[in-house]
């Protein structure tokens, strides 16, 4: 079976949530046997065969103009390896192949784990066109489905699947002494909760924070040149000098105030589930699918500060109640994101041209 795979920056497939769910899921497929082609947008032009998948990369960055500027390349490398499956990840892209599909009729499958709030009406009603015309959307959380059944979506064309989290975060590690108490990662962002990290810091000296950044955003400027200056926070800039595994096991709580995400889950609240961390994060919509509050972590009101304050010096100060729920945590997620929910779109593509075939 040939299976080709769409999705937008094939360079930041190591670094964030989107292009990595989705180039994980193409090696499985590939150490599965099948035949992979991957269509992306790169750094630079790429035409290349690594681990039995053929890449197909354009310079460009990620956005529906590159794409269009490529629309000739694409179809041309569509007509010549002639996949049995297409599989689209990303809401613009899923629009963008589904019309190019038009021309080959090929079977179409797309993984979603981005809300539809990132869209205005237009392209929400054009996404919604597309995906009540695709075989099957594959999702990343309750929300994104409840989300497309109210726009119309039926119920029966969709399945959530708990794909993308690094086996790497589910092996076994040695005990790492922590070096610190609070781990915030992401990015600068005011939708991340940065500012309210920066608060926690300014009301808990006592306390070491660290804070990893893979790029900083200009809403929460002010408050990050201020963390600089403060003795109880250690900012660090991605690459780490550690793999971020071994700095989340390092601490002993992680706090992640997200208002809003474009992933839901996010990847970060798993990862450090997956470790055995304690997390502390907000209500947002999908937390809860994963957080059972106070049985596996805790999921609090941010905006009544002195609150979380009060419990985080408690996790502090009570080893074994931060320990046990990050334990649970752990295991939440190992059942969760086990290897089997990759056969389930695999098995998918196996059964859509056995169907097709018929």
């Amino acid at each position: 079976m040939k299976i080709c795979f769409i999705f937008s920056n094939f360079h930041l497939s190591h670094l964030t949530a989107q292009p990595g769910i989705v180039f994980k899921l193409a090696k499985k497929a590939a150490e599965r046997g099948e035949k992979i082609y991957i269509i992306s947008n790169d750094i630079k032009n790429k035409n290349f065969r690594k681990g039995g998948i053929y890449f197909f990369l354009f310079k460009g960055v990620g956005n529906l103009r590159t794409y269009f500027l490529n629309l000739p390349k694409i179809i041309k490398y569509l007509k010549d390896s002639k996949p049995s499956v297409i599989h689209v990840h990303g809401s613009l892209l899923i629009i963008y192949a589904w019309f190019i599909n038009r021309l080959f009729g090929i079977p179409m499958v797309c993984y979603l784990c981005e809300t539809l709030d990132i869209m205005n009406t237009f392209y929400r009603k054009l996404l919604v066109f597309c995906l009540t015309r695709v075989e099957k959307i594959f999702l990343s959380s309750e929300y994104i489905k409840d989300q497309l059944i109210r726009n119309g979506i039926p119920s029966y064309k969709t399945l959530v699947v708990r794909i993308g989290l690094n086996e790497k975060f589910l092996a076994e590690m040695e005990s790492l002494s922590p070096d610190t108490d609070i781990l915030y990662f992401g990015d600068s962002s005011r939708e991340r909760g940065f500012d309210i990290i920066f608060q926690l810091a300014q009301k808990l000296p006592q306390l070491k924070f660290k804070i990893l950044l893979r790029w900083e955003e200009r809403n929460c400027s002010n408050e990050l040149e201020n963390m600089k200056k403060m003795p109880n926070v250690t900012i660090l800039y991605y690459p780490y000098s550690e793999s971020l595994e071994q700095i989340i096991s390092r601490s002993k709580l992680v706090i992640l105030p997200y208002r809003w995400m474009a992933v839901r889950p996010p990847l970060t609240l798993v990862e450090s589930m997956a470790l055995g961390k304690c997390v502390i994060t907000s209500s947002m919509e999908g937390n809860e699918e994963i957080i059972r509050n106070e049985y596996n972590g805790l999921i609090v009101n941010f905006n009544k500060l002195e609150d979380v304050v009060s419990k985080i010096t408690f996790l502090i100060e009570n080893d074994q109640v931060r320990e046990d729920l990050g334990q649970k945590a752990r295991e939440t997620i190992r059942q969760m994101y086990s290897s089997e929910e990759y056969h389930k779109i695999l098995n998918y593509y196996s059964n859509l041209l056995k169907k097709a075939d018929e």
